[in-house]
């Protein structure tokens, strides 16, 4: 990735010099706070990576430390990277060195999704969802959000899609389009086509990105599409046939309440 590029190269450079790897993070940081946890040291089970991520709703406030030690495991990842390619949204500071946060909402008739995202989304999280309203010229909307901490994970996947502020498509997003990422994005942004089918709704990404992200689809699936046009932007378009192939892929990372989404693609 263009943008990482260089962070990587800085990274790697002060690791090198300074054998960072084998210094202890609070002799890197010996001002910061001490932060009490509870160890957790009896287990002899063999866990699978990224698999036992428990929710951190409620712990008091990360010290640098443990803000640096958090990580994202590559299958949840995947599963923020659907998000942000559907309704998901990052927040960074212009001013300073500050990290990045992911958010993500939805209306209040969508809980049961919305809460399954946060399911993901819970070791990242200082609080439960929370209740919003929106007025809108037809009325009073209710939604449900999601909102994380701010960690320097989120400023890496902050700078993989956003480039200076806009948000934009990575040149490896072939590498993060697994099944849960198509169907965490499709559960956001997915609808039924007249006739059959499904669309994706990319209107806020630029056609050569379109173009992008349609020919990762067609290669990583071996499935049939075209870029259609909504209101003067272009929107991805997945045939019957292919969402016939995809439906057994895409239905165990489904939520029970948006699996209409592509079982009417099919009909």
């Amino acid at each position: 990735n263009e943008v990482l590029g260089p962070l990587h190269i800085l990274a790697n450079y002060i690791i090198t010099v300074f054998n960072i790897n084998t210094v202890p993070l609070n002799y890197l940081y010996p001002r910061a706070t001490k932060y009490k946890i509870l160890p957790n040291n009896t287990c002899t089970s063999i866990v699978p990576y990224g698999t036992n991520l428990g929710s951190t709703v409620g712990y008091p406030q990360f010290n640098i430390i443990i803000r640096n030690i958090v990580g994202i495991p590559f299958n949840t990842l995947c599963i923020l990277v659907g998000m942000i390619l559907s309704d998901a949204w990052m927040m960074k500071h212009k001013q300073g060195n500050s990290n990045a946060r992911l958010a993500i909402k939805q209306s209040i008739h969508n809980f049961g999704f919305i809460w399954h995202c946060f399911q993901v989304l819970a070791h990242y999280c200082s609080s439960m969802p929370s209740l919003v309203q929106s007025t809108l010229p037809s009325g009073i909307h209710y939604g449900v959000s999601v909102v994380t901490r701010t960690l320097p994970c989120f400023t890496i996947l902050y700078h993989m899609f956003h480039t200076n502020g806009v948000k934009t498509i990575p040149m490896d997003i072939f590498d993060y389009l697994t099944p849960p990422c198509l169907a965490f994005w499709i559960m956001g942004d997915g609808t039924m086509a007249n006739g059959g089918g499904l669309y994706l709704h990319t209107q806020s990404f630029t056609l050569e990105e379109n173009i992008w992200l349609l020919n990762a689809l067609i290669i990583k699936y071996d499935i049939k599409g075209a870029l259609h046009k909504a209101e003067g932007r272009h929107i991805i378009y997945i045939t019957v046939p292919s969402m016939r192939k995809l439906y057994p892929i895409l239905a165990p990372h489904m939520h029970p309440s948006m699996m209409y989404k592509i079982f009417k693609s099919i009909k």
